[in-house]
């Protein structure tokens, strides 16, 4: 964008620049320095507040290298100084207070969220460790069956630490585009232009964003080998189709991945090779807890002949499950379900979610354990 001695540049001329280009250089400014927009968000639990400045920067050594920082007053007040008077850029500042200090809800920050820690050793939790782990910026693998709490336990930390969270599942379709980003035409003044749109991996890389990968066991090839460098110790994002552009992590940015054991049978899921195993510096094993279990159970409310009769059934089934007898497993979500729809007597609703060879068995289980029309047999 060029600049002319008489014309003015406005604030938000200088954000919608920052937007599209991160750098707002202009052609006629001096070569030996550029202006960029710099930004600072403080977080206060969900509400973010915004302060905009300006960075000075140098061209030194082959990069360019921030010199000063300024707020908009004080470069308004420095600009004859850094650029020479034929050059001059001025600022029209009648926006400055909503531009300078905007508030906005930051909805990626979770919240609400409870995880009920398991003892790993004597003296330290689940939890602990994870948390432990992420100060440290260790790449982090979740393992457990399905609704056992692994996402739970990235949720609820995120929640504790006011932490950007967004999460990926690799087996429902995700693409590399999806993941990396890719090119769109967009409509401006002159007709269209080929824009770069930043994929939700890329956008976290950025941005300092923490990301959970999920079902890692089942994502192809291609979308493993553009993790892998995430992984390693260069920790770098290669765009490839954007010129093969190296995007370094935000200090912030955390990856954790998670999957379900391939020993019990998950559909798609692979087991995960020495290479990719090796990468993660820790590995967390998220099992069911009918302790935990208990405690979420007395944290809902849900009186005690209930919670009784729910955990029994679903020890009952668990055991099935392990012997083979029948295919679906039950997880803590399921276990929670199971409570609210025996509180308002519908808790034959259950058998729906298990498969069609699964549900006389869970049947019989509900007639034993929950309804008690049955004797309880300990062959079932």
């Amino acid at each position: 964008m060029n600049t002319k001695n008489n014309k003015k540049l406005r604030i938000n001329d200088i954000i919608n620049l920052y937007n599209e280009n991160d750098v707002v250089t202009l052609d006629d400014v001096d070569k030996q320095g550029r202006m960029a927009l710099y930004i600072n968000d403080k977080l206060s639990g969900k509400i973010c507040e915004r302060n905009y400045g300006i960075s000075w920067q140098k061209y030194e050594h082959g990069e360019w290298k921030t010199d000063k920082f300024y707020t908009i007053e004080e470069f308004q007040n420095k600009v004859d100084f850094i650029i020479s008077p034929e050059k001059q850029v001025t600022f029209d500042i009648d926006e400055k207070t909503e531009i300078e200090k905007e508030k906005r809800y930051i909805d990626m920050i979770p919240t609400e969220f409870k995880y009920f820690q398991r003892k790993i050793e004597i003296d330290l939790t689940d939890y602990e460790a994870f948390e432990m782990s992420m100060k440290q910026n260790k790449n982090v693998l979740l393992i457990g069956p399905t609704g056992s709490g692994k996402t739970t336990m990235v949720r609820y930390y995120c929640a504790e630490h006011k932490k950007p969270y967004v999460r990926v599942s690799l087996n429902g379709g995700a693409t590399v585009e999806d993941l990396v980003g890719h090119y769109i035409l967009k409509a401006d003044e002159h007709g269209s232009i080929t824009v770069w749109i930043d994929g939700i991996l890329t956008q976290a890389v950025r941005h300092g964003w923490i990301i959970a990968i999920d079902e890692i066991n089942a994502a192809p090839s291609e979308i493993l080998f553009i993790l892998n460098s995430l992984l390693d110790d260069e920790r770098i994002l290669i765009l490839s189709s954007k010129d093969g552009e190296i995007v370094k992590p935000h200090p912030d940015f955390r990856l954790i991945a998670t999957c379900n054991p391939t020993e019990q049978g998950y559909a798609g899921t692979n087991e995960i090779n020495e290479a990719l195993l090796d990468r993660f510096h820790r590995t967390f094993y998220i099992d069911y807890d009918e302790d935990i279990e208990r405690k979420l159970l007395n944290e809902l409310g849900f009186e005690k002949e209930i919670i009784d009769d729910v955990l029994k059934f679903t020890s009952r089934i668990r055991r099935a499950c392990k012997e083979g007898a029948i295919i679906t497993p039950f997880s803590t979500r399921s276990v929670t379900n199971l409570a609210e729809l025996v509180e308002v007597n519908q808790a034959k609703l259950i058998v729906n979610r298990f498969r069609s060879n699964d549900r006389t068995i869970i049947s019989d289980l509900l007639d034993m354990f929950i309804y008690k029309t049955k004797p309880i047999e300990d062959n079932t």
